[in-house]
């Protein structure tokens, strides 16, 4: 598996260039992230012939899986693996507002979740790690970035992954009823919520998006009370 900018030839040091093994410090890192920052802001996504997301070759329909994954763990890549196969999916790192900014050890946790959709694609899965949002650093409200997108791909098909706890709250998202607008359809990854939650979600959701739209859920797995807050906390 490949970044989506990796074609770029991002070069480090002694023109090494960079990959899943690369040893990189903090330092080096905000480099590097700076570097894709610089190429590509929301500003640049334009282009149809620039880069992911607006010159990502894809099919008629492609699933963002968008969060703060501060740290990725199992139940995330269970997400993935539960997800259609025959769909591209992209995760995107992100910054989450509300949560405390990383300030060391990204490269690291940037590794973990890149090796897991590694092992994910020798599975069949089509999977690509985007690090272009998480070079931001600041507010990145989903729908933003997705109207961009659809602006660029009007008959595109989006489908936005996410777990149960952040589904029972999209309605509080930023322009929520928008974003809702501009998806095909919504999978929900169990996270050990009640299903009554679940169901009155799905109405709520269904009534505010003023459209059809797919919701579906998708099969439980082992990880489902995995917690990035507390692994982050228990550290």
């Amino acid at each position: 598996m490949k970044c989506l900018w990796e074609d770029e030839q991002i070069l480090m040091r002694k023109n090494e260039v960079f990959s899943v093994d690369s040893i990189i410090n903090d330092e080096e890192f905000e480099d590097i992230l700076n570097f894709i920052a610089k190429k590509w802001s929301l500003d640049s996504f334009g282009d149809e012939s620039g880069p992911f997301p607006f010159g990502l070759p894809c099919e008629d329909e492609i699933i963002f899986y968008p969060g703060s994954f501060s740290p990725w763990h199992k139940g995330h890549g269970a997400c993935v693996r539960n997800a259609p196969k025959n769909l591209p999916l992209v995760v995107m790192p992100d910054y989450n507002p509300w949560k405390e900014v990383r300030k060391e050890g990204m490269w690291q946790e940037v590794q973990t979740i890149w090796r897991d959709l590694t092992e994910l694609e020798k599975s069949g899965h089509r999977v690509s790690l985007f690090l272009g949002f998480l070079a931001l650093k600041k507010r990145n409200p989903t729908v933003k970035w997705m109207s961009y997108f659809k602006e660029v791909h009007p008959q595109k098909k989006i489908w936005l992954l996410m777990g149960e706890d952040s589904f029972l709250h999209l309605h509080e998202w930023y322009r929520a009823q928008e974003l809702l607008s501009l998806l095909h359809g919504i999978y929900i990854c169990p996270r050990g919520e009640e299903e009554d939650q679940i169901k009155k979600q799905r109405e709520v959701i269904l009534e505010m998006a003023e459209k059809p739209i797919m919701i579906e859920r998708l099969s439980s797995h082992p990880y489902e009370h995995f917690s990035s807050t507390f692994l982050r906390e228990s550290r």
